[in-house]
């Protein structure tokens, strides 16, 4: 393969990644506002799984960041988690 047909073939990887997340989003969005009965279904389903009420919401104005390099880093969960390990994703059996 030469130079070209690689970065076409990861570019190809990343562009289909990005556009199938946002096409399974964009359904999501008009099937809940098609189906409104499927929407209160949804939301019921996530108010009894996460029993919240309105007190306890997160303030609008709150801003909320996820530490993903420390739970990716975190010895507690990954052994050697800052070791480049492919393998370690590999289940055996």
């Amino acid at each position: 393969m030469t130079d070209l047909e690689i970065r076409v073939i990861i570019f190809d990887g990343i562009i289909a990644g990005n556009d199938t997340t946002a096409n399974t989003i964009s359904f999501i969005i008009y099937y809940l506002a098609n189906y409104p009965d499927v929407k209160t279904k949804m939301l019921n389903e996530i108010d009894r799984i996460f029993k919240m009420t309105r007190h306890e919401a997160i303030n609008g104005k709150t801003i909320i960041r996820i530490n993903i390099d420390g739970i990716h880093n975190n010895e507690e969960y990954w052994e050697k988690p800052n070791k480049f390990y492919p393998d370690k994703w590999m289940i055996e059996g």
